[in-house]
């Protein structure tokens, strides 16, 4: 995964649908095993399901400032 290169932020989103009702909290330009990425994510995000879309992460819940903290953690 790689940092954007506009402020070299993390790529982590929170998008808000159905009239911003539901909260989906985001993580772009994914690579490598995105299974085992996945599996780690669900861990931060309390084990709610998280959806492999392409190129991208999605949880639902806003879980923007754990995911984060956690990529910090992790040293990206």
């Amino acid at each position: 995964m790689e940092r954007t290169s506009a402020g070299d932020s993390l790529p982590v989103y929170t998008d808000y649908k159905n009239g911003r009702t539901k909260v989906i909290t985001i993580l772009r330009r994914c690579g490598g095993d995105v299974q085992i990425l996945r599996d780690e994510m669900q861990k931060v995000c309390d084990n709610r399901t998280v959806r492999i879309c392409t190129g991208r992460l999605e949880v639902d819940g806003n879980f923007a400032l754990r995911v984060k903290y956690w990529l910090i953690g992790l040293g990206l």
